[in-house]
């Protein structure tokens, strides 16, 4: 990882909620491993949770410390969640927001690290202010928020079927600053 992206991750202090039901914010750095509360991981659970791997395997390998390198490494995060299907479906969401964001910035190795980073963010609220207000940003983040048009992947257009107020047009190659500049 380069100086430049190392950057990035200074200042991202993830949004916790401690057993007293208070909202926190903490360095990831700062953040331990929680117990394993279940093993008892079903087939199905298994499946689905190898398919989003799949899907991410190649950024997950880049952007995540060593808990998430392997399968078998990303299947123990869901075994620390007292909602294992909670945590399965946002993966799931994740992983079809991915492949859909891809079809408008295209799906060079950089830009799928960024659209998983805008995710990954967006979940634990580390986005800032300014990113927010980012066009693009706020494209991956309607699409993972299930509201943003649909981009066919055979046409190139935009379907109605998922209405927004806003134009969810490809900024692909035309971004001059941010996380897509000059993809």
């Amino acid at each position: 990882m380069s100086e430049t992206e190392k950057n990035d991750y200074v200042d991202r202090k993830v949004k916790i909620i401690d057993q007293d039901g208070n909202i926190q914010y903490v360095e990831p750095k700062d953040l331990k491993k929680g117990s394993i509360i279940t093993t008892d991981l079903n087939d199905e659970q298994l499946k689905r949770i190898s398919q989003s791997f799949d899907v991410f395997k190649d950024v997950l390998d880049v952007e995540t410390d060593e808990t998430m390198k392997t399968k078998e490494q990303f299947e123990i995060t869901f075994m620390r969640s007292d909602d294992p299907n909670r945590d399965i479906l946002t993966w799931e969401r994740m992983a079809t927001t991915y492949k859909m964001a891809q079809h408008y910035f295209g799906d060079a190795f950089e830009v799928r690290r960024v659209i998983f980073r805008i995710m990954m963010w967006n979940i634990i609220d580390a986005l800032s202010e300014e990113e927010k207000q980012r066009e693009d940003v706020q494209l991956v983040i309607r699409l993972f928020n299930g509201t943003a048009k649909q981009k066919s992947a055979q046409s190139g257009k935009s379907n109605n079927s998922n209405p927004t107020d806003g134009n969810d047009q490809p900024t692909s190659g035309t971004d001059t600053e941010g996380p897509f500049a000059g993809r």
